[in-house]
């Protein structure tokens, strides 16, 4: 359906990240990990802003994941491990 419109999955995740200025974690080739907010993007490169702005160039991305908080519930292998003892 987005195919359809013009709209790539890419662009679809990055203006709603953009749009709800959602705190994303991006992790780089390098392995180093920025934090902040995307404010503008294009087809090459995107503006990361926390205390300042970077411009990273999308070619050096390996992820971007909305940064969130660790749930307060256990997760399934920690309740299997303790039912186990």
């Amino acid at each position: 359906m987005d195919a359809k419109k013009g709209v790539n999955t890419q662009d679809h995740f990055l203006n709603k990240v953009r749009r709800e200025e959602t705190f994303v974690r991006i992790t780089l080739l390098t392995g180093e990990e920025l934090e902040g907010v995307i404010t503008s993007f294009d087809p090459y490169a995107l503006i990361l802003k926390n205390t300042t702005s970077t411009l990273i160039y999308k070619h050096a991305i390996v992820m971007i994941a909305p940064f969130t908080q660790q749930p307060d519930f256990d997760t399934f292998s920690e309740k299997s491990r303790e039912e186990d003892k």
